[in-house]
């Protein structure tokens, strides 16, 4: 059995190696089947925003399984500038857990200081460092604060 097989819309599946801006290991989730002539395909769009579609070929050498998220399987797609404007309103942000990034460089890799009564963060990647800012709930993560 293929991987394409077992995709529908709200299928999750991670990257196994950088695409789209994305680090392997990043989760996308389908938002579209499709068939072009004989051949089919699927969409996905990833935690940065990024989206594309997949040919089965492509799913088979980009992505891995990971689950399901019933609450994206009635999503109907109708074009990029509606999908744009639903991941912008939170629609997908069920499909990736809240994470701490860095204000300066995006970074996930954070490690907790403790010099006051605030959170405060340092980042491992940039060296950047600051206290915790509001959630952002567009993107479903909570920012770092201002450099130090």
């Amino acid at each position: 059995m293929k991987k394409i097989d077992a995709v529908r819309v709200g299928t999750t599946m991670h990257l196994n190696r950088e695409c789209l801006g994305n680090p392997a290991g990043t989760v996308g989730v389908c938002y579209e089947v499709y068939r072009v002539g004989d051949r089919c395909g699927a969409s996905f769009i990833f935690q940065n925003g990024n989206n594309d579609g997949f040919s089965e070929d492509e799913v088979e050498q980009f992505l891995d399984a990971d689950a399901f998220a019933p609450d994206i399987a009635g999503y109907e797609f109708s074009n990029v500038n509606n999908l744009r404007r639903d991941f912008l309103a939170g629609l997908f942000k069920s499909v990736w857990p809240p994470q701490l990034i860095c204000w300066n460089c995006g970074s996930t890799r954070l490690k907790p200081v403790i010099q006051s009564e605030a959170a405060e963060y340092e980042c491992r990647g940039c060296l950047a460092s600051g206290d915790l800012e509001d959630f952002d709930p567009r993107f479903n993560k909570t920012l770092t604060g201002r450099a130090s």
